[in-house]
């Protein structure tokens, strides 16, 4: 007897997410790491990787991830 071959790892559809999210979840663990060895808390990774896939500015305030740019007058 010839060992069975699978064409598909779950089925035709959903592999292709299937693969997308086990590419986002190390793409995601990877960022974590390298931020975490740079000592910045996960927050902080979090607004990076938001940052690295073009999420907006704006959006990621809304989140609170990222602080507006602050102007200090007068303070030397």
């Amino acid at each position: 007897m010839s060992a069975a071959s699978y064409k598909y790892i779950i089925s035709r559809r959903v592999d292709p997410v299937f693969a997308l999210a086990i590419g986002v979840a190390a793409a995601g663990v990877r960022i974590r790491r390298e931020e975490k060895e740079k000592g910045h808390d996960g927050w902080q990774a979090l607004a990076l990787g938001m940052r690295r896939i073009g999420v907006s500015e704006s959006f990621r305030r809304q989140l609170g991830l990222d602080a507006p740019p602050t102007k200090t007058v007068g303070v030397e």
